[in-house]
């Protein structure tokens, strides 16, 4: 198991829980009940709250693995399902409303942009901000999600790979991820190698699973922000630390409760 932190790199963290079992509401990902052992870990130096356990998820989990386990595979079937929920109960309705709301207050017109959404998954918030006329492109590490998106929602390009891998000089108004950065174990080295694709004067928009309110009320066990697929679980502390250390200026930032339940923390930055 790592001893270092996955967002600060630094050793001086404390054990908050011991899971050696899988909670009721997690997903199954096929892991022999044996073997089930993780720590919910906090770090004293930025605050991110971390999962500690023994590669029970593998290097490639997200390249296909991830959405056959939530799905079964059928991303149109889910997506078709989800764009149909009203708006109070949609959480990728009242993200994308976060989002033009702040363009608007920014005299920024969503027609005049061009967007790179990293983690596009089931691809609903693309759906919905393509309806203000916002040029879309997408990178999922899934062959699946990227075909989605391309022939279902219809964005402009869609690449099958890691922000590593993205070789393509375009410069984009605004860049989005929109709770991946959690599933990966070097989220200030994923933000920082996409700085080079937003363009000058451009918004970066971060939205994360909030551990606050689940850490206060020791109810970390069954909380989804803190469910296995999360390495890491923000706070406002390590929100800030995040976005700062990977060169970005943080602009606002908010905590919130989405209409699914889930806390979030999203905010937004600009290069420095």
């Amino acid at each position: 198991m790592t001893s270092n932190c996955y967002l600060c790199g630094q050793r001086d963290w404390k054990v908050l829980k011991v899971l050696k079992k899988k909670p009721a509401g997690e997903t199954d990902y096929g892991i022999p009940a044996e073997k089930y052992y993780r720590e919910i870990c906090e770090c004293s130096n930025c605050g991110v709250y971390f999962n500690r356990h023994n590669n029970l998820i593998s290097s490639d989990f997200y390249e296909g693995h991830y959405n056959a386990s939530i799905v079964e595979g059928n991303l149109e079937r889910r997506f078709n399902k989800i764009i149909q929920f009203p708006f109070h109960q949609s959480d990728n309705k009242n993200r994308v409303l976060r989002i033009i709301e702040y363009l608007y207050k920014k005299d920024r017109s969503p027609a005049d942009m061009i967007a790179l959404d990293v983690g596009s998954g089931t691809g609903v918030f693309l759906h919905e901000l393509m309806k203000f006329g916002v040029e879309v492109h997408s990178i999922d590490p899934d062959q699946a999600s990227t075909a989605h998106a391309l022939k279902n929602i219809g964005v402009k390009d869609a690449f099958t790979g890691s922000v590593e891998d993205y070789t393509l000089g375009t410069q984009f108004d605004l860049i989005t991820f929109n709770k991946v950065l959690e599933h990966v174990t070097n989220p200030v080295q994923v933000l920082t190698n996409v700085k080079r694709n937003l363009r000058p004067g451009g918004i970066l928009y971060v939205e994360l699973p909030d551990g606050s309110v689940p850490a206060e009320n020791d109810e970390l066990v069954d909380h989804s922000e803190f469910f296995l697929d999360h390495y890491t679980t923000f706070n406002l502390q390590s929100f800030k630390y995040l976005i700062e250390k990977s060169g970005f200026n943080l602009l606002e930032s908010k905590q919130i409760q989405d209409p699914s339940g889930k806390y979030t923390i999203y905010g937004f930055a600009s290069n420095l």
